[in-house]
């Protein structure tokens, strides 16, 4: 069997990490072509292919994909704007118009495509709130969730209903909903830019904060080491039965809150419980004051209308399908124990991201 031939663009996240993913592919016994350094015909090829309103980066990074389009056998799109505030506009531009560039340029070029998105276009409730509502699992897209005030979610949401419409279309696909990435399982490590990441800012506010909701406790946390979840994403790249298909990439084997809030205590991070009335007003007086106001920067839009946290309030999500996949394959998670915990912390400390 000929080897895999691997394109890396030499643009935005790729430029600066290139080498590592080269080793990487290589290592997995790939081919990999690496784009040129970015010139006047890369950018205008790009622009070509990009939308008006998209900054520059992003047209060369078209360019540099432009560059490898009959060099590879398929196509990564994971670029995208991953922050969970801001201007809807500027969302929409990166991961809906990006996106649905990218699927043109890939039926145009018969290039299967694989996009990465999240599993958070599951939304946290539903409008109206049901006891009969099934989880929301490979085969779900919009359910009746929530999405409006989470203006990533509902940019991917909207990105992931067009490249389903592509594959209807006949352009082989493959959708990844990726979960709540964490630290390596290895050794803690994680992403440089961890004050941009949602799972780190709310563990953080609530070791600032010292205290939460009672409503909380029995509630179910996940945990996705990202040198698992790569692996898994790797597993599926690299089977044959992948195209046409959605798979949500999230370690299954959950935590409680209270197990999690033990582990704290017993690293000296004491974290008190309180009522749910008790806990709003702290939140509320928090608010207020301008010297506090930082420590809510992690869970400030965790909260539902009527003051409770969202996570009592979160669609049932479900992976059953990708882990008996991933099983076949010869994947499995691993189990969230204190010795990881542990990693996650030290690295947390050994960054400067809590004290």
């Amino acid at each position: 069997m000929d080897k895999i031939k691997i394109g890396l663009p030499r643009a935005i996240f790729n430029y600066y990490c290139g080498d590592m993913l080269s080793r990487f592919f290589e290592y997995l016994g790939c081919d990999v072509i690496v784009s040129p350094k970015t010139n006047k015909e890369i950018y205008s090829t790009g622009v070509k292919y990009a939308n008006d309103e998209m900054c520059s980066a992003m047209k060369i990074y078209f360019g540099h994909v432009a560059y490898l389009q009959d060099k590879v056998d398929f196509v990564i799109h994971s670029a995208a704007n991953v922050k969970h505030y801001g201007k809807y506009s500027t969302f929409e531009k990166v991961n809906v118009v990006g996106t649905r560039n990218m699927i043109e340029f890939c039926l145009k070029k018969k290039i299967p495509l694989h996009y990465i998105s999240t599993m958070t276009v599951s939304g946290n409730y539903l409008l109206k709130q049901s006891k009969d509502i099934k989880p929301f699992d490979e085969n779900s897209l919009y359910i009746g969730q929530n999405f409006d005030q989470n203006v990533y979610s509902k940019s991917k949401l909207i990105a992931e209903s067009y490249v389903i419409e592509a594959m209807e279309k006949g352009l082989p696909a493959t959708i990844y909903r990726i979960g709540d990435l964490t630290g390596r399982y290895s050794d803690g490590g994680f992403q440089e830019n961890i004050n941009e990441n949602a799972i780190y800012l709310r563990l953080k506010s609530i070791m600032e904060i010292g205290h939460v909701s009672k409503t909380i406790l029995k509630n179910n946390l996940e945990f996705s080491p990202v040198d698992y979840a790569a692996k898994a994403i790797k597993t599926i790249l690299w089977s044959d039965k992948n195209q046409d298909r959605i798979f949500h990439i999230y370690n299954p084997n959950l935590i409680s809150t209270e197990k999690l809030l033990n582990f704290m205590g017993d690293s000296h991070y004491l974290i008190t419980v309180l009522e749910k009335d008790a806990f709003a007003k702290l939140i509320e007086e928090l608010s207020k004051n301008e010297n506090e106001q930082q420590k809510l920067l992690g869970i400030i839009n965790d909260f539902t209308e009527d003051k409770d946290l969202v996570y009592n309030y979160t669609i049932k999500q479900n992976n059953d399908v990708t882990s008996r996949y991933l099983k076949n394959l010869g994947f499995e998670w691993p189990e969230i124990n204190e010795k990881y915990l542990k990693k996650m912390l030290d690295y947390m400390k050994k960054v400067n991201f809590i004290k």
